[in-house]
């Protein structure tokens, strides 16, 4: 066997090894997700069940106190009637109703039928009156507690309590049973449509704002004294008809959107993408938490250790003579917005305007892409090409 002809099967033994060990990693990665995946809704459901036991348990709690409470009034009346004497005057007040009836009605025996008629119906709309008031408020559907007084006049001002309902529905395109949907696909009105549009101050345009910035802008002037001047006679309330809306307008149609997400699309700033807030945990815990990639050092309260632990390593290998490390700096809060093809992709955004060590970092990229122009200067081909070969010779780990 030749020389070449090893030199090719010893290649092709190599690119073998490399795809299964791509593969090996690939399908390691794909676990990891599914493990971290299904972690995420077990967390999820167990939060779900707690928070529906402790709204049972208060409910029981609820209708305990109200039957305590109700036992407790009955008992109150019964007390005090007996106290002071109430079969007694009840009684009396029977025996004088009876008596104002009997005279009633011997009164009445010489009326007509048309008059008994007329008296039997409104008898019966008082009573239908009566009963109607006593009806009890029915309970909605929902979380929120209001509450309620009844009508009647036998339990006047007794307060009970009504559940009102909440919305949990938006009538919006769906994705697998949660809302996902775009501003440009959805009848809204032209100026809430694009995100770029620049709102107007609702309360700048009144006449006491803008004399106090004439005020404010002329305070340098010295003179005698100040004339006093009717804005009335020098101001024409003059109102021309504008597209822009103002920010108060937009904060209350906005509204309309309350408990859903609202986050611009990727390489499509004018547009806005509306979703759920479970669907949007999950694309982040999808591009950052989840993902074998990143490694994860706590949680906000240790915040400032990380920092400080950061700052010990950057001088510790004398990085500071490249760049200063900025003593205020933070570290930057990540999010990810949805692509403009496909709302359930994301790009993943990590923003650092405050990372301490930004100057030494901008200075070591300067400096590598310094070094790639020099690098691709006396030749016909990109950087890029010198970059994949570069990139083969990196030891895989």
């Amino acid at each position: 066997m030749t020389r070449k002809e090893k030199l090719e099967q010893e290649e092709k033994r190599k690119k073998e090894e490399e795809k299964r060990i791509r593969e090996e990693e690939e399908t390691r990665k794909n676990l990891d997700f599914a493990r971290k995946a299904e972690e995420f809704k077990q967390q999820l459901y167990a939060k779900l069940f707690e928070e529906w036991r402790k709204n049972q348990a208060d409910a029981v709690k609820a209708t305990e106190k109200s039957g305590k409470s109700a036992k407790k009034t009955r008992k109150k009346k019964k007390r005090h009637l007996t106290e002071h004497g109430g079969p007694k005057r009840q009684r009396a007040r029977r025996k004088r109703r009876s008596s104002d009836s009997s005279e009633d009605s011997e009164s009445s025996c010489s009326t007509d039928d048309e008059n008994t008629s007329e008296d039997t119906s409104s008898g019966s709309e008082m009573s239908g009156k009566i009963t109607r008031n006593k009806e009890r408020v029915r309970r909605g559907t929902g979380n929120k507690r209001t509450k309620a007084k009844m009508k009647n006049n036998k339990d006047k001002g007794k307060i009970e309590e009504m559940r009102t309902p909440i919305r949990t529905y938006f009538n919006l395109p769906k994705h697998e049973a949660r809302v996902l949907t775009r501003f440009e696909d959805l009848d809204l009105p032209g100026f809430v449509k694009n995100a770029r549009n620049i709102m107007r101050p609702a309360k700048a345009n009144s006449v006491g704002e803008i004399a106090r910035a004439i005020l404010e802008a002329c305070k340098h002037l010295k003179g005698v004294s100040i004339p006093a001047v009717d804005l009335e006679e020098v101001w024409t309330d003059r109102r021309e008809g504008t597209a822009t809306w103002t920010d108060s307008e937009v904060r209350e149609w906005g509204n309309h959107f309350k408990g859903l997400v609202l986050t611009t699309i990727d390489r499509n700033q004018g547009n806005t993408a509306v979703m759920c807030s479970i669907l949007y945990r999950h694309g982040f815990g999808k591009t950052f938490a989840w993902e074998a990639n990143y490694e994860l050092i706590g949680g906000l309260d240790v915040e400032v250790d990380t920092v400080k632990e950061i700052g010990e390593d950057f001088h510790r290998h004398r990085l500071d003579t490249i760049g200063k490390w900025r003593v205020d700096g933070k570290l930057g809060a990540a999010y990810v917005i949805p692509k403009h093809k496909d709302l359930t992709r994301w790009r993943p955004i990590a923003p650092a305007p405050a990372d301490p060590a930004a100057l030494a970092q901008k200075r070591v990229a300067k400096a590598l892409q310094c070094l790639l122009k020099r690098l691709a200067e006396n030749n016909t081909s990109i950087s890029i090409l010198f970059l994949s070969c570069l990139s083969s010779w990196m030891p895989r780990q």
